[in-house]
């Protein structure tokens, strides 16, 4: 591939895009028609099914009594911890 080809690969890529980034919408587009079929309302729109990307949420380091508790709520089912 010369050149002069990847420089029209890239005019294209920003025309219609392709990859990844594109693959999700998609995704996101078929998920969001499928909920909302079944909703019987517009209830979702794609945007509101992408992936997240970006840097991680900072953790709060948590006591081991803390972590104890949120063991123990979760073999008994419960959420609110």
């Amino acid at each position: 591939m010369d050149a002069d080809e990847v420089t029209e690969w890239a005019a294209y890529a920003q025309l219609d895009p392709f990859g990844g980034a594109r693959g999700d919408w998609q995704a996101a587009l078929v998920a969001s028609m499928t909920l909302n079929g079944h909703a019987g309302k517009m209830m979702f729109k794609p945007d509101d099914l992408m992936p997240k990307w970006g840097p991680p949420r900072a953790m709060r380091r948590m006591s081991p009594r803390e972590i104890r508790a949120r063991l123990e709520a979760m073999r008994v089912g419960r959420s609110d911890v």
